[in-house]
């Protein structure tokens, strides 16, 4: 196999699910490292359950400042949001899309990059996938009562305006 050259070597606690922009930066989920704690050995415990419950933020940077570990606010899209599941960028490149619970409410978001605006489009939970001209929006519903998977599909338009507006941060 190919060299694999490292990103983020320790300034991000967690990262998950990086996916490339058309500009060449990579955007991903992430967490910032939480200032080391204490003083008891019964201290790594409440940290580990503090660092699962901590919220998410969005990033995008470039190859540069992820090799260099040079991850700072400024690189943030959007903050908060709890039990993220992939962002996705659409294809045309100016909207992504996620799972998550965002100011108290869960479901599928998305987040224009241009406008700034976000909008849940569903309070369901379950995969997704942008339609090849980002009009769309595929997804698998669950059924929360089954513990099997047994998604039924479904189709989201996304709409031209999304309505509420968010900022970062």
């Amino acid at each position: 196999g190919g060299a694999l050259t490292r990103l983020f070597e320790g300034s991000l606690a967690r990262v998950g699910w990086p996916t490339w922009r058309a500009n060449g930066q990579i955007l991903f989920a992430g967490t910032p490292q939480l200032p080391k704690s204490g003083v008891n050995i019964f201290s790594g415990l409440p940290a580990l359950t503090s660092q699962l419950n901590t919220a998410w933020n969005i990033y995008s940077a470039d190859q540069e400042a992820m090799i260099s570990s040079n991850i700072t606010a400024t690189q943030i899209i959007l903050s908060d949001i709890v039990g993220i599941r992939g962002p996705r960028v659409s294809p045309v490149g100016n909207r992504i899309a996620f799972l998550g619970t965002y100011d108290g409410h869960e479901g599928l978001w998305v987040y224009d990059l241009d406008t700034k605006e976000l909008a849940r489009l569903w309070n369901g939970f379950g995969p997704f996938d942008w339609s090849p001209d980002g009009s769309k929006l595929v997804v698998l519903e669950n059924d929360p009562a089954s513990d099997s998977f047994d998604g039924h599909p479904g189709i989201l338009e996304v709409p031209k305006v999304l309505h509420e507006k968010h900022t970062g941060g």
